[in-house]
C-alpha cells in the first residue's frame, strides 16, 4: 500500500490553523484586556512578529521536500492464512 507524503501535510494543517486560533485568541485578549500602552502595543508587536517569522521559517523548510514521492506501508492488515 502506497500513500503520498502530502498526506501529512493535512495534521500538520490542522495544527497550524489550531496555532493560528490560539495566537488570535491571545492577541485579542492582550489587546483587549491588557493594559494600554507602549509596553503592551511592543508585545503584541513582538508576538505576532515572532509567530510569523515561525510560519516563514517552516514553509521554507517544507517548501524544500519533494511531497509527490510516496510511502510503502507494509500489508499489516492482510491475513495470510499459512498452507498447512
Amino acid at each position: 500500500m502506497e500513500l503520498p507524503v502530502l498526506y501529512l501535510l493535512i495534521p500538520f494543517g490542522l495544527v497550524i490553523l489550531l496555532t493560528t486560533l490560539f495566537v488570535m485568541f491571545n492577541f485579542f485578549h492582550i489587546a483587549h484586556f491588557g493594559l494600554q500602552g507602549t509596553k503592551t502595543a511592543l508585545v503584541l508587536v513582538g508576538y505576532i512578529a515572532i509567530y510569523v517569522c515561525a510560519l516563514m521559517f517552516v514553509f521554507q523548510i517544507l517548501s524544500s521536500f519533494d511531497w509527490s514521492q510516496t510511502i510503502v506501508l507494509p500489508d499489516l492488515f492482510s491475513f495470510k492464512i499459512p498452507l498447512i
